[in-house]
């Protein structure tokens, strides 16, 4: 999928949505200006490259004042926007006029508010959402409407989503999300491309003094300036994305890292590209700005834009599960702390809004940091000695967080629950490597916490062998560490540390997936 069959433009069909006005929120607090913008922008790029106005939906909520503006650019592409105010708008826009419409290639790009819910479902707000009702759709549940045959017939689908990720339980209002189910029916395999702007629990970042998402603007320059067809290499613009969000926003203080997914729809082959930002120094939190307060001139230029947290709590080797009928498709991706944004005022706050976490994960020790970029990959250069039992395995030890300094991945949310965060984290001391988990909990609770190491990207447990380095212990406000020493040789190579926590009593993520779950940091031996 990552390389799209060549189409013709008249058998490319685009549905394109850009919200930035939610007018049930009287104070005007979640508006993004600029979702429109980006939305129109992509509308442009399609229909410069041929593609007939008949084939795209276009359906925008823009901030009043900009209404007339977007509606004669609309005209001049020779495009009847939709103006939409609800969620029906919105779904009606997906639902087939008469006829499921046919065709090679199905673009569907959308610019907007977002949350992670549970189960990792990522949900958009709609234009009539608010604080005390906000109405969304599931994009993963779109994703799987548009296989049905009687909907649309496009063997390949491109879904381009400039929308946070930001944990739901923490960031939502009085009530939870109103979620409207698309219908179903008969599903078919399709080949789907996701690319989203943030990972789970970050926020997407606007460009407010552009009028821009910072994902939105670097995907559509790629595009104008890199695809002069309509079929992109996505895999290149993949590989751009992880160049161009290095982990930090322009001013150093801001984390955003896009992700990818491929897949085939309902049951079949399932595909995860993740894009990781290069190892670094973490990028240096500045203290927040509440909303309507004076922010200093970065703040004001990067904030969260898609419904972002105050201070972004990033993703580290985090799962993103797809549901795709019967089938579950897990990302993993590395990154590293940020913060950035406004913190929310009284009232009615924008989506995603939330404090910030206990404490930022450590800065990295002033040991080589390893890159994604810069490390082998594949299989290590040599297949290292037979791994002793893993009864064998040392065991693990608890410690105050500090000493030595580990390099970490960004603290998450875990298994266990979103009061127990951890990261991921390795030492490298001469030729031992130590894998170590460091955690905390917002209320004493009992947890079980698992490491283990792969060769990067591969789904075998290295050590121990097809098990974990386990710890039962109690989690609390404390900082605490648990260590594993790696006890066999390691090739020269890439290599992935994994920690997942679970509540104590429930069973360990399974290590026979065929993604290897959990959270992860990367780092090359030697």
């Amino acid at each position: 999928m990552a390389e799209l069959s060549a189409a013709e433009p008249a058998r490319v069909h685009a549905v394109v949505v850009g919200i930035e006005h939610f007018g049930r929120v009287p104070d005007r607090g979640w508006d993004l200006p600029g979702a429109a913008a980006d939305a129109m922008r992509f509308t442009r790029w399609l229909r410069r490259r041929g593609v007939p106005a008949e084939n795209i939906t276009l359906m925008l909520a823009p901030v009043p004042a900009a209404q007339a503006a977007f509606n004669a650019e609309a005209r001049a592409l020779g495009i009847d926007v939709r103006f939409v105010v609800s969620r029906d708008h919105i779904m009606d826009g997906f639902r087939p006029r008469s006829e499921a419409s046919e065709g090679d290639l199905l673009y569907v790009y959308w610019g907007g508010h977002g949350v992670l819910d549970h189960g990792d479902r990522r949900l958009l707000l709609c234009p009539d959402a608010h604080d005390a009702d906000q109405r969304c759709v599931d994009l993963h549940q779109l994703r799987e409407y548009l296989t049905r045959p009687d909907v649309v017939q496009f063997p390949q689908q491109v879904f381009l989503v400039d929308a946070c990720a930001t944990f739901r339980e923490v960031n939502s209002g009085p009530s939870g999300p109103a979620v409207a189910a698309f219908p179903a029916g008969p599903r078919q395999a399709v080949d789907q491309f996701l690319l989203l702007a943030a990972a789970i629990g970050q926020a997407a970042l606007q460009d407010e003094a552009r009028g821009t998402g910072a994902f939105s603007e670097a995907v559509l320059t790629w595009l104008e300036e890199r695809s002069p067809g309509l079929a992109p290499d996505l895999a290149a613009l993949s590989a751009h994305l992880e160049e161009h969000f290095d982990g930090s926003g322009p001013d150093g203080s801001a984390l955003q890292t896009p992700v990818t997914m491929e897949l085939l729809a309902p049951g079949g082959r399932g595909k995860v590209v993740s894009l990781r930002p290069p190892a670094g120094p973490a990028p240096k939190a500045e203290p927040p700005a509440g909303r309507g307060t004076a922010a200093t001139a970065p703040e004001a230029r990067r904030r969260p834009r898609r419904g972002g947290l105050v201070t972004v709590v990033a993703a580290a080797a985090l799962v993103v599960a797809a549901a795709a009928g019967d089938t579950v498709y897990e990302l993993m991706v590395r990154a590293k702390d940020g913060a950035d944004g406004k913190a929310a005022a009284a009232g009615a706050a924008a989506p995603g809004a939330a404090s910030p976490p206990a404490s930022p994960s450590p800065s990295p020790s002033p040991s080589p940091s390893p890159s994604a970029s810069a490390s082998p990959s594949g299989s290590a250069a040599a297949s290292p000695p037979a791994t002793p039992p893993a009864a064998a395995a040392p065991t693990p030890s608890v410690q105050p967080a500090g000493a030595p300094k580990p390099v970490c991945a960004s603290t998450q949310a875990t298994y266990a629950g979103p009061e127990v965060t951890a990261s991921p984290c390795y030492v490298l001391e001469g030729g031992r490597v130590t894998m170590v988990a460091q955690l905390r909990a917002s209320k004493p609770v009992d947890v079980t916490v698992h490491l283990w190491l792969t060769e990067k990207d591969e789904t075998r447990h290295l050590y121990p062998t097809g098990s974990t380095v386990q710890q039962t212990l109690r989690a609390g406000t404390e900082a605490k560490e648990v260590r594993g020493l790696v006890g066999i040789a390691l090739a020269p190579g890439a290599y992935d540390v994994h920690v997942a926590v679970t509540r104590k009593g429930e069973p360990a993520p399974s290590a026979t997936n065929p993604t290897v779950t959990g959270r992860s940091q990367g780092f090359s031996y030697p």
